[in-house]
């Protein structure tokens, strides 16, 4: 009787606990990211992955420079969609309707800049 019980309970919370990692949202976000250099740039490429990356919620990035878009791979449950794109304005980069932030903009290499 113990085991059934036992084997009940793991079947139960496993399909708690899939049910709290499954859901992942999927946001695409237009930006300002103007070259195929930022990817791969220490200055604008890592800090791009690092700070999404490193956002608690963020599961993945994949960075489209032909169409200006970040598309983030995210856990809504930890972290909204608005907080993501403050982190973009942060380190230089538009986010949608989010302007970046200028003094962030004004550390990018230039070639990682729209052109004015």
């Amino acid at each position: 009787m113990k085991s059934i019980i036992t084997i009940i309970a793991i079947i139960a919370f496993g399909h708690v606990a899939t049910a709290q990692t499954g859901n992942v949202a999927t946001a695409v976000i237009a930006s300002s990211i103007v070259c195929d250099h930022c990817l791969e740039c220490g200055t604008c490429g890592g800090s791009i992955d690092d700070t999404l990356l490193g956002l608690n919620g963020v599961k993945n990035i994949a960075i489209d420079v032909k169409a200006n878009t970040i598309t983030v791979y995210y856990k809504p449950e930890k972290i909204a969609l608005d907080e993501i794109k403050k982190a973009i304005v942060a380190i230089g980069y538009d986010a949608d309707e989010m302007k970046a932030d200028h003094q962030a903009y004004d550390k990018l290499d230039a070639c990682c800049k729209a052109p004015e």
